[in-house]
């Protein structure tokens, strides 16, 4: 019963599989104004931007003007999230206009976000500890106007052979350099989202293991990761032992997240 224009702005979210409801539905079939609906909407193994998310649920209120989603809550092996209200305008001078307060992220490690008709992935050290947004706005059907602004923590235990960028070990060998001062095992980052970009601001508390190596984004350089997954990132590294390399030097990293590149500076 939802309106066909916001099932057409959705569409390219690829939502699939089955979604439960349970709730007071009432239909009027003479004018779709008087329909309304408030109840909790379930779903299991839902497909979303090709993306198998295990188990979703909150509680729903629609009618004409607005939808509100309060309570939600998404639990996956990869990623647990929640957020207090949800609010979709169904106006016609705020179409599809949206706020999100309140969001939160806990246990988030992409190496275990499964792709649709794909295996599993091999689980990797890199994992957002927690992330918070304070408010996300909007429109759903226009990426560019959508902001907000947040700050995420992340830890990154080193394993040689098995970390969140495969830098091949014989390049660096050949530079004369220990892998483990290449590898921020900690961190803390203030985001902002906007123009189809989130935006890393700062980041702020970020050593290798052992305190070896300190790293910062240099200034004047913006960092960012565009809704489509391509990377602009420079990392800057400072060392605290003696080493071949006395200056700092950039980690620059870019492509994609599932295909990243790299260069040393």
């Amino acid at each position: 019963f939802l309106p066909k224009e916001m099932i057409d702005e959705l569409k390219p979210f690829k939502i699939n599989k089955k979604v439960f409801l349970k709730g007071n539905l009432l239909l009027d079939f003479y004018t779709m104004k008087n329909s309304y609906f408030k109840g909790f909407i379930t779903s299991k193994n839902i497909e979303l931007q090709d993306v198998v998310i295990e188990n979703i649920q909150c509680l729903v209120t629609y009618d004409h003007s607005n939808v509100k989603i309060e309570n939600f809550s998404l639990a996956d092996a990869a990623i647990l999230m929640k957020f207090e209200q949800m609010q979709v305008s169904l106006e016609t001078d705020s179409w599809m206009n949206f706020s999100v307060k309140n969001i939160l992220v806990n246990d988030f490690r992409p190496s275990l976000m499964t792709k649709v008709q794909q295996p599993k992935g091999k689980i990797k050290p890199f994992l957002i500890r927690n992330l918070k947004i304070e408010e996300l706005k909007g429109n759903l059907a226009k990426a560019d106007e959508i902001k907000g602004k947040g700050v995420l923590q992340f830890i990154n235990t080193f394993k040689r052979e098995n970390h969140l960028i495969d830098i091949p070990i014989e390049f660096i060998s050949r530079l004369g350099l220990d892998i483990g001062l290449l590898i921020p095992v900690r961190g803390e980052i203030d985001i902002e989202i906007k123009e189809k970009k989130i935006w890393l601001k700062e980041l702020k508390n970020s050593y290798s293991d052992g305190k070896r190596s300190h790293f910062y984004f240099p200034s004047g350089k913006p960092c960012y990761v565009d809704f489509d997954g391509n990377m602009h990132i420079d990392v800057k590294m400072k060392q605290f032992v003696l080493f071949k390399i006395t200056q700092p030097f950039t980690l620059s990293l870019r492509g994609t997240l599932e295909n990243p590149s790299f260069s040393l500076k």
